[in-house]
């Protein structure tokens, strides 16, 4: 940083807390160890005059005196795997800016509400704004302070909202292109588990489910059927009618999915289930089938987080769905996010419904390891994402 002819230049330095903790096969999990790495002197990074700057989200800022220190998580866990043990790696950085405590006061209000550098300046002495520029210039090298345009965690709902600026640009026959053709998967030489289809719900009213639903901590290890199982994938996920268009057809689900497209799968990794054999299946509402995706066995416990294992040691199915954000995203831009959750709570409400009607029980679940959700289904190497997943079974009764 140059601080030019300025006596008392702005002092900043950094250094990363990297903490690796280990989540034994039992659940347990063990603080290995951390250690503070100091971080190489980065070269100052020019801000853009005319280009909004803001701190990085989950940046914790705390003045004392005249230090004021910057913290946060550098990059998201990283998780892996060897040996029934899962290892979580956290990197933290912290940032100390000593310097005047009025002007870094100033910077942080200002850096909180995404302002240009001309922006920051108003209301800032003359001989003051080199040294702002130079501990903002720091900031950007060490990563705290980022492009408003980048932070998407933090404006996810401003730019995911409905609107001209959110919303790709398609003409008609694209989007009918689009509406009518459906979704390859590389599954589809797979193996097909063939299911029953679905029948009216030994139930006498959906108020009785509604009222009567409730998401369960325990399950009893009882197994469900195949036949139950394609009970309910074909009632909350199945084909339920047709769109038509010209000479082209549509068919069309038992939940809303935006413009039909469909863009969010049901993986089923069955634990207990009379009738199929261990692995990962992919819900094909064409054929209403299980496609196999592998036959490794899965045990959910082994990417739940260690305190919410506990719930799923007695499920018969753990149901992941998943969205596949490129399909959405040539329509509808930036809200596509927004939609496909949406669409993927819809299902999960779904299922939940139904495996009430039916007998069973069921709740949404989302106490995993994301990474380790994706690896289990092997989505390795595809755009796919793990959203939630929805665990079916049967509630244990309370002692």
């Amino acid at each position: 940083m140059t601080s030019g002819a300025r006596v008392d230049p702005p002092v900043c330095h950094a250094c990363d807390r990297i903490d690796i903790d280990f989540v034994l096969a039992s659940g347990l999990v063990v603080s290995d160890y951390g250690f503070d790495r100091a971080v190489e002197v980065r070269a100052a990074s020019e801000p853009t005059p005319d280009t909004a700057w803001m701190l990085t989200p989950g940046v914790s800022t705390h003045l004392k005196g005249n230090t004021l220190t910057l913290s946060f998580d550098r990059f998201p866990d990283e998780v892996s795997e060897e040996n029934s043990r899962i290892s979580v790696t956290r990197t933290r950085r912290t940032i100390h800016v000593d310097f005047d405590e009025t002007l870094l006061t100033f910077l942080v209000e200002r850096l909180r509400s995404g302002l240009t550098l001309e922006r920051m300046n108003i209301d800032v002495p003359a001989h003051s704004r080199a040294v702002m520029h130079d501990i903002v210039a720091c900031l950007i090298g060490w990563d705290a302070v980022v492009e408003t345009s980048e932070i998407r965690s933090r404006l996810a709902h401003e730019w995911s909202m409905r609107g001209g600026r959110g919303r790709a640009r398609m003409s008609a026959s694209e989007v009918e292109a689009l509406t009518f053709s459906s979704r390859v998967h590389d599954d589809g030489h797979a193996a097909h588990v063939p299911l029953s289809p679905p029948r009216t719900f030994p139930c006498d009213s959906l108020s009785r489910v509604l009222r009567q639903r409730r998401s369960p901590t325990r399950y009893d290890a009882s197994p469900i059927s195949l036949d139950q199982l394609g009970q309910l994938l074909g009632a909350a996920c199945g084909v339920t009618g047709e769109l038509t268009m010209t000479d082209r057809r549509r068919s069309l689900r038992a939940y809303p999915s935006p413009g039909a497209l469909y863009a969010v799968d049901a993986y089923v990794m069955p634990t207990r289930v009379d009738g199929l054999a261990g692995g990962v299946f992919r819900y094909d509402p064409e054929r209403h089938a299980l496609a196999t995706v592998h036959s490794r066995q899965i045990d959910p416990a082994s990417f739940c987080l260690p305190d919410t294992r506990s719930v799923v040691h007695g499920i018969a199915v753990f149901i992941a769905l998943t969205m596949f954000l490129p399909r959405a995203t040539r329509k509808y831009g930036d809200v596509s996010y927004r939609i496909l959750v949406a669409e993927a709570g819809c299902i999960a409400e779904n299922l939940i419904l139904v495996a009430h009607a039916l007998g069973l029980r069921a709740g949404p679940f989302t106490g995993v390891f994301d990474i380790l959700v994706d690896r289990a289904i092997g989505l390795n190497d595809s755009e796919d994402r793990f959203v939630v997943g929805v665990l079916i079974g049967r509630e244990e009764n309370p002692s």
